[in-house]
């Protein structure tokens, strides 16, 4: 036993009262064979502050009997968490090891599941309102800074600082504008949908989200069940924005399948309905290019982590994803959105190839249709099948 493996044993024993019978390091957590069973002791380096608000949403969903988390164990004397090393630990049960596969519909749908169901409890957390996690209303303004980013970029490249040939320069240049455009029709979508009521309600129920839904942070267990790991980015903020990234991140694998989104969809809205309000704010989020954002950051920012090579390797992969994911767009606002597309027919519908005609327009004020625009009243206007 190396001399940290010993000062984890140690730690236990002091703080925890707990006897290690074998334990195994994997990268920052440690897997502990004791007299209460598997455990995982988990290391920290991040502020305070942070790791408080992360135990006090584990120890909630605890106590909301949320079971598909993992359950935090308190030290001997009560504490979430202990000082360790330079930083701080916490323990929890070990969660079942078998992982998430997103390009399997069984995997899939266990963890829309999962977070449908952790949504449901992911509320009513007692912290203080000016807690630097809350991000309820934040979206318009990261957009913003992210949009501006693009530009910056965009104007980085055109000013031949880069010193790239002509054809990549040009590829560059006109990725960034595609880019570009699709951040601004986010912007004017959330802008024109009801984000502030959909805001204000998770305000009022005090709502927190995970923050990280990928495949990594979900393991099943015995009965196919996807039990949610790793809240480090837990913190207050709308439901959709897990769910944007769920999409985002099963539907690349599935060439973004407008009927596998449908189904996760209506996996999601089976336990935890979504609000009217909350389609065209998912439909802004998801329309942002988050992903292109994210690459060129660590390009533009950090230019000496990536070479030029990997940089536009990485863009061709992504490009080859956009008409694809457009065409998800584009049917999901149609099928979801459709009201709403309607009322701002001028600018959104011709950035997603809406038909939308008069009669439809005035039919659905007649009917006074809310959000989202239902599927079998699109069909009705459409005949289609």
């Amino acid at each position: 036993m190396n001399y940290v493996a010993e000062e984890v044993v140690t730690l236990l024993k002091k703080k925890y009262k707990v006897t290690v019978s074998a334990i195994q390091q994997l990268s920052v957590v440690w897997r502990l064979e004791s007299n209460l069973g598997p455990l995982c002791l988990k290391k920290v380096t991040y502020e305070e502050e942070k790791l408080q608000f992360i135990c006090q949403a584990m120890a909630h969903l605890n106590q909301q009997h949320f079971s598909l988390s993992p359950q935090l164990i308190p030290t001997y004397e009560g504490d979430s968490y202990t000082p360790f090393q330079e930083g701080f630990a916490f323990l929890t049960d070990w969660v079942a090891d078998r992982p998430c596969d997103f390009q399997r519909e069984s995997h899939i749908l266990a963890a829309t599941k999962t977070v449908a169901q952790f949504h449901q409890q992911a509320k009513g957390l007692q912290v203080p309102a000016q807690s630097r996690r809350a991000y309820w209303d934040r979206w318009p303004k990261v957009l913003q800074r992210r949009t501006k980013d693009l530009h910056n970029y965009r104007s980085y490249v055109a000013s031949k600082k880069l010193a790239l040939s002509i054809p990549l320069e040009k590829s560059l240049l006109s990725w960034l504008d595609q880019a570009i455009t699709q951040a601004e029709a986010s912007l004017f979508i959330l802008e024109k949908s009801q984000y502030d009521q959909v805001c204000l309600q998770g305000r009022l129920e005090k709502t927190f989200v995970h923050r990280d839904i990928a495949a990594r942070n979900f393991v099943l267990d015995h009965y196919n069940q996807a039990r949610l790991i790793d809240f480090d980015y837990c913190r207050f903020d709308i439901y959709v924005c897990d769910l944007a990234r769920l999409l985002d991140r099963t539907l690349r694998y599935w060439r973004w399948s407008f009927q596998r989104g449908q189904q996760i969809l209506q996996t999601y809205d089976e336990i935890r309905p979504l609000t009217a309000a909350e389609y065209p704010v998912l439909l802004a989020l998801l329309t942002f290019p988050q992903k292109f954002w994210r690459l060129c950051h660590r390009f533009f920012r950090e230019e000496s982590a990536m070479s030029h090579r990997e940089f536009f390797h990485r863009l061709a992969h992504i490009d080859s994803d956009f008409s694809s994911k457009n065409r998800f767009l584009q049917r999901y606002a149609r099928e979801y959105c459709f009201g709403f597309l309607c009322r701002q027919q001028s600018t959104i519908a011709s950035l997603f190839q809406s038909d939308s005609t008069d009669e439809c327009i005035n039919w659905l004020e007649q009917s006074s249709i809310g959000l989202p625009y239902q599927l079998d009243l699109y069909k009705k206007i459409y005949k289609s099948s």
